[in-house]
This record gives C-alpha cells, sequence and structure tokens, in this order.
C-alpha cells in the first residue's frame, strides 16, 4: 500500500506550500485555501525515481537503457492511476486525453528505463517543449 502524501502549489506565491486550510470551489474546479486565490494540491504517487518522490506535476526524463531513446513527460492522475503524458504532444494531448500511458509501465521496469525528476509544470513548463 502506498503512503498517502500531497503538495500545495501556490499559484500567488508562486511556490509550494504546506499550508492545509483548504476548500473546493465549485467555479473553476480548483481549491482555494484562506486566501482569495488557487491553490492545486498534488497526490504523491508512491513511487521514487533515483530517490526522489514523483508527484502529479512533476516533469520526468525517461530514457530508454537498451536505446538510444528519451522522452520528457508530465505525471497526472486519471481516475484510478496515475499517467504520464505530453501536452504538447498533439491536439488531442492538449486537452489532456491523448497519448498517455500508466506511469508504472515507465517506473516499474527499472531493467529498461532511467527515470529522472526534472522539474514540475509549475516552475518548469518549458521543459515539454
Amino acid at each position: 500500500m502506498r503512503e498517502i502524501k500531497f503538495r500545495c502549489w501556490d499559484t500567488h506565491q508562486k511556490r509550494f506550500t504546506n499550508d492545509s486550510m483548504f476548500f473546493a470551489s465549485a467555479t473553476d474546479g480548483s481549491l482555494r485555501g484562506k486566501f482569495r486565490h488557487p491553490v492545486y494540491i498534488e497526490q504523491y504517487t508512491g513511487l521514487k525515481a533515483n530517490g526522489v518522490e514523483i508527484c502529479e506535476g512533476d516533469i520526468l526524463k525517461c530514457t530508454r537503457k537498451d536505446m538510444d531513446y528519451s522522452d520528457t513527460v508530465a505525471v497526472k492522475y486519471t481516475p484510478g492511476q496515475f499517467v504520464a503524458y505530453n501536452p504538447l504532444c498533439c491536439e488531442v494531448c492538449k486537452s489532456g486525453d491523448g497519448c498517455i500511458e500508466y506511469l508504472s509501465d515507465r517506473v516499474f521496469f527499472e531493467q529498461l528505463w532511467d527515470v529522472e525528476v526534472i522539474g514540475n509544470i509549475h516552475e518548469n513548463p518549458e521543459l515539454l517543449k
């Protein structure tokens, strides 16, 4: 069983915070805390890359060990699973619905993949280009 952890991205302060006073916003799906600006709650996947916890919103560099191939992907939660995707891949991916794969397929095949957390979608969106 995985450990349940969360981190919070504060859109006003532009940083991760541990402030836990949040409630849901009915208008845009984001969460709002004691401040009047959105805060995005991201869940820990239960997986690690080189000892670093992988959370929703992280950007991963995945390199195949047996061939000259690497890919940069983001992590998100879809109902029942965490997936790796690149929102800039194609038009369908921009909506978050295309070219996804199970995150565990990348991470658990340690004999095939080197996985590194290289940033997150809030601070380093340019890494996906």
